[in-house]
């Protein structure tokens, strides 16, 4: 079973999660990226937040989602001419004529696979699309047991612009932006 982001949700993705994942994870992956002269893979590529700043800065990354309306939202964010570099594909099964020398997951994309098997199909399919040389760098979460045993009292607001002149304001409760190391 995979998840699909539903369309209002991932109208307000980057706002939400802006405050929570920007300086945890982005500057860790392009690192990474930028150690990279090959092709890159982002699997999850969502909303594109890592994604094009990756193209910035002259990356070959392709990316794929499994959520269309994600994938809508990234789309609206490129040039056109880079739009052949995204598509629509499940991590289990996805198909590229070429290998890459780095795939990443983040965001704790690997977590949406929730029976073993597809997860088991999806280090398969990454690895068959590997170069020998290349490296799989994904991320998951890892829960803090005082927080599953206490329940989770903290919040984390948010306010910004999610389109050009439209703001949006709220609070969502879940671990905030300390929580993650």
């Amino acid at each position: 079973m995979s998840y699909k982001y539903p369309g209002n949700f991932a109208r307000f993705y980057d706002l939400i999660y802006h405050r929570l994942r920007d300086g945890v994870d982005n500057d860790f992956f392009i690192h990474e990226i930028n150690m990279i002269k090959g092709r890159i893979l982002e699997v999850g590529a969502g909303t594109g937040k890592l994604f094009t700043n990756a193209l910035n800065h002259g990356a070959d990354i392709y990316g794929i989602d499994i959520s269309p309306s994600m994938i809508g939202i990234l789309h609206e964010k490129l040039h056109p001419d880079h739009h052949k570099r995204i598509s629509i594909q499940n991590i289990i099964d996805f198909e590229f004529g070429f290998k890459f020398d780095l795939i990443i997951a983040p965001f704790h994309m690997f977590m949406h696979l929730l029976e073993k098997k597809d997860q088991i199909r999806a280090l398969n399919n990454i690895y068959d699309h590997l170069n020998p040389e290349g490296r799989f760098i994904f991320d998951v979460f890892v829960p803090d047991l005082n927080l599953l045993i206490n329940g989770i009292d903290n919040q984390t607001d948010f306010d910004g612009e999610y389109e050009p002149g439209k703001t949006k304001t709220g609070r969502k409760t879940f671990p905030g932006p300390d929580y993650y190391p």
